[in-house]
């Protein structure tokens, strides 16, 4: 297999492998003055922190951030929470003793990874500004009390199935105080396409500022 073209491939410059694999894309060195949003993406189950790259790098190129894409554990259901949830804490205490970061980071994830990030988004408000879910392979419970995250979900358009259960969770969660919304995009099918990674940035640019 040729792995120049392939993610792991084309951003092997980028990988680390303590505490445990992520990517790491930081900003143009003239950037890193100031305190900066951090980028957190979340692959699907069964991908790795390089396809999260190809996902999530372009948006890099338009605004000055850091992107961590850690490499996540799977299991039959999906992201292993309990043992991702760990692995993430380690490295986010590596990078935030390291950069100069923003207090609250960004979420951004697909499939399992957008389950996932719901979750953690949910169970540690003070941590997060606010989560894009992109295709989320469900969703998980709300929390008691009022919500405290602003929320988008990302639908595909013509998958009327996602866009009901997309629909419940939005109108259950916007009746506990969330600031949520849904949106459809044609083309989410196993990506994330130009028009999801505009509404990603747009959103980051507005909870960041």
């Amino acid at each position: 297999m040729n792995l120049g073209c392939s993610p792991a491939g084309r951003f092997a410059d980028y990988r680390h492998e303590e505490p445990s694999e992520y990517y790491w894309l930081e900003p143009d060195a003239k950037e890193q003055g100031a305190r900066l949003p951090l980028l957190l993406g979340l692959h699907d189950a069964g991908q790795d922190g390089a396809q999260c790259m190809a996902d999530w790098s372009e948006l890099a190129a338009d605004e000055p951030l850091y992107l961590l894409c850690p490499t996540l554990p799977s299991n039959e259901q999906g992201i292993d929470a309990a043992s991702a949830e760990a692995r993430l804490a380690e490295i986010l205490n590596l990078v935030y003793g390291r950069y100069r970061l923003r207090e609250r980071f960004f979420l951004a994830g697909s499939g399992a990874g957008a389950r996932f990030g719901l979750a953690y988004a949910l169970r540690y408000p003070h941590a997060v500004a606010g989560v894009v879910a992109v295709s989320p392979d469900g969703y998980p419970a709300l929390p008691a009390g009022e919500g405290q995250v602003p929320l988008i979900i990302l639908v595909d358009s013509h998958d009327e199935g996602a866009r009901a259960e997309g629909q419940a969770f939005v109108e259950e969660a916007a009746g506990r105080g969330y600031a949520v919304r849904m949106i459809s995009i044609r083309g989410l099918s196993g990506q994330v396409p130009f028009d999801a990674k505009r509404v990603t940035l747009d959103f980051l640019r507005q909870v960041m500022r």
